[in-house]
Formats: structure tokens, C-alpha cells, sequence
């Protein structure tokens, strides 16, 4: 079954690479938040144990920011951006990507999940 997944993933990313990113951003950040919910009811840092459900709303918040803008964010960095500033694979090209990475795609990154999130 995950054979057959995973070659209908990779034909879809052949196919319709963006959109395959895409969708797979919206929904890795969407089942993320899931387990991050699991984990705080787990804990429950406030001792007051509910078995309230999931907060869907949420849910569905990360999901869709993952879907519409991280997502394109990390296709453009990773197909266009970073090929154009640092092309090939030495250590010197390796060592640009790593620190375009690290500082301007994480602010920029950060910044847009901090604004946009409470705004969907």
C-alpha cells in the first residue's frame, strides 16, 4: 500500500511538481498541529485534564498556510532562488545556500507564519 502511495506521489509530483508541494506543505503542517494538539492534551500544562477534541479551526489554519504560502514560499526558494544564487554543489555554493537558508529565508518564513497565521 505505501509502494503504491508513493509512486501515485511521485507521479503527481512529475506531473504537477507545485501543486504536489504545495498540497504536501498544507497537509504535513495541518497533521502536525494534530499531533502537537495529542501531545498538549498529554501533557496538559495546566492540570485542568478535558477531553475536549481536536481544535479543528486550527487545524485547519495551519493547513491552509502551509497550502498557500509556505508552501509556494519553499517551492520558489528550493526550484528557483537558490539554484540562481548558488548554483552547482562545492563547498563554497553549499556554504551560500546553507546561510540564505538560515537567515533570510527563515526571517522571512517566521515573519509570514507570525503575521498571517492569526489573519486566516
Amino acid at each position: 500500500m505505501f509502494k503504491r502511495f508513493l509512486s501515485a506521489y511521485s507521479a503527481a509530483n512529475d506531473a504537477r511538481p507545485f501543486v504536489t508541494k504545495c498540497v504536501t506543505a498544507g497537509a504535513l503542517m495541518a497533521v502536525g498541529d494534530m499531533l502537537c494538539q495529542s501531545i498538549e492534551k498529554k501533557i496538559d500544562y495546566n492540570e485542568n485534564k478535558t477531553d475536549a477534541g481536536y481544535d479543528w479551526a486550527r487545524i485547519r489554519h495551519f493547513g491552509f498556510y502551509g497550502l498557500i504560502l509556505n508552501g509556494p514560499m519553499l517551492y520558489a526558494t528550493y526550484q528557483h532562488i537558490l539554484p540562481a544564487i548558488a548554483p552547482g554543489t562545492s563547498g563554497m555554493q553549499l556554504f551560500k545556500k546553507i546561510m540564505f537558508t538560515q537567515t533570510a529565508l527563515t526571517l522571512t518564513s517566521v515573519t509570514a507564519f507570525y503575521i498571517c497565521l492569526p489573519l486566516i
